[in-house]
């Protein structure tokens, strides 16, 4: 359930296209019967009308070319072929998308009108985690000198800290229970979660920390100590493009998810209702129609505003580093994996595309698996496989603060940075989704990216 997800090669095969009932003619007209060709360089010169897909062609046209005279080239098909000019046309296929649906509206803002929730989903707007405990953990683990950034920023009220993978673990089991909160998530959402393939030096996450409302199916997680984890190195196996020998990929990543204090909301509902909103992959089981946790469309909301939505493309650009990716579109899921044991093992899709509303390149996803259980107990064979990956590479999370008055000058920090932006004064550190803008000559609605200036 990591913020950002890794951009690697976009890799559509026949079956995922013929799944989707695709024809390759059928694919937004001509565009189709040109991707009958096996000439990437020709797809990715398919004009589409949006005013990213220049950017966004030109970027993957690279990644594509390379993969193309890999070992794999001769895999290249027509129906492929296909398949990826779909990719980049938006995922459209005869006015229907056949990737996931972009919701520009935030799904808690209905929490916020009804009185359900405070309007930020913040660390100090929730029942406050045990200080002496956290506090207690610090001191059994190495502390991290912070990033010249995050103490600047923060006045070095927040604490960093280190050690072995399985006694984080434990802790952020513990540190994370919170009368009157955790009892309250759903048990399946409960426990320790290892995010396993995501390629950033993101490790493990805690969602027992959260808002649940029952009747809305929605889940809305603040950013609080000992949700998260980062790897201190770089675990047998993981890629050298995203990892570094040393903490500095660990460091970076939390100085921006500690300063960035985004909540994360997740949308449940059963498979089939979910299939509404994402047609592929469906990854959970559509034949159970009584599970209204099987998939969760997720959103992430800046400095906790469960009023806005953030444009998830934009964190494209901010991954990779080339800015030419922050035009695109991006959605996320939460999908149950059909056969394990319940809540066990899930699959966080991320989904990349020009369109405005629909996007349908893969690329990022991994799986989120369950090492702890609710009850504080080890779920096999994920929690020694994560040892096993782990290795002897420290894991790093944030421990909290030095005591409470270094955590209520934190509080009144991101506070006063919320006021700012409110008024105008700084410009938001992400784009937003904007659904009230209609598109020109139509009745429906564009999501659009806004950056709110001085």
């Amino acid at each position: 359930m990591s913020l950002p997800c890794r951009a690697v090669g976009l890799l559509v095969s026949a079956a995922v296209a013929a799944a989707a009932g695709v024809d390759a003619c059928d694919l937004e007209g001509a565009a189709g019967c040109k991707a009958r060709s096996s000439d990437l360089a020709a797809l990715l010169q398919v004009s589409r009308g949006h005013p990213a897909a220049p950017r966004f062609d030109a970027a993957y046209a690279k990644a594509f070319e390379g993969w193309r005279r890999g070992p794999r080239a001769s895999q290249i098909s027509p129906v492929m072929g296909a398949g990826l000019a779909h990719v980049l046309s938006g995922g459209h296929a005869g006015g229907k998308c056949v990737g996931t649906k972009v919701s520009c509206d935030s799904q808690p803002a209905e929490l916020v009108e009804q009185k359900k929730s405070h309007q930020y989903a913040t660390w100090y707007n929730m029942p406050l985690q045990d200080l002496a405990k956290m506090k207690d953990y610090h001191a059994k683990l190495a502390d991290v000198p912070l990033p010249q950034r995050l103490a600047e920023l923060t006045h070095s009220t927040v604490t960093l800290a280190e050690g072995s993978a399985g006694d984080v673990a434990r802790m952020m089991y513990e540190a994370t229970k919170v009368g009157g909160v955790s009892e309250h998530v759903p048990k399946e959402l409960r426990g320790v979660f290892w995010m396993k393939g995501n390629p950033v030096p993101e490790e493990l996450m805690v969602i027992q920390h959260a808002q649940w409302h029952e009747e809305e199916k929605l889940l809305v997680l603040p950013f609080a100590p000992f949700m998260w984890s980062w790897a201190s190195g770089r675990p047998k196996g993981a890629p050298a493009s995203t990892y570094t020998t040393d903490r500095e990929a660990a460091l970076t990543n939390a100085d921006a998810l500690i300063l960035g204090q985004s909540a994360l909301s997740a949308k449940f509902s059963t498979c089939k209702k979910g299939r509404e909103q994402t047609r592929h992959p469906i990854v959970c089981d559509l034949r159970d129609c009584e599970d209204d946790l099987a998939y969760g469309y997720m959103q992430v909301h800046q400095f906790g505003n469960l009023t806005e939505a953030v444009d998830l493309g934009h964190l494209l650009g901010l991954i990779t580093g080339n800015p030419d990716l922050a035009g695109v579109s991006g959605a996320f899921t939460l999908q149950k994996a059909r056969h394990a044991s319940p809540g066990s093992m899930w699959r966080r899709t991320c989904q990349w595309g020009s369109s405005d509303t629909c996007v349908f390149a893969e690329a990022g996803s991994y799986d989120f698996v369950k090492i702890i259980d609710a009850d504080g107990n080890f779920v096999q064979p994920w929690y020694d496989e994560f040892i096993e990956y782990m290795g002897d590479v420290p894991l790093m999370t944030w421990t909290g603060w030095h005591d409470a008055a270094a955590r209520a000058e934190h509080g009144k920090a991101i506070n006063n940075v919320v006021q700012a932006i409110q008024a105008g004064m700084y410009e938001r550190l992400m784009p937003i989704m904007d659904a009230d803008a209609s598109r020109s000559g139509s009745g429906g609605r564009l999501c659009r990216m806004q950056l709110h200036m001085a």
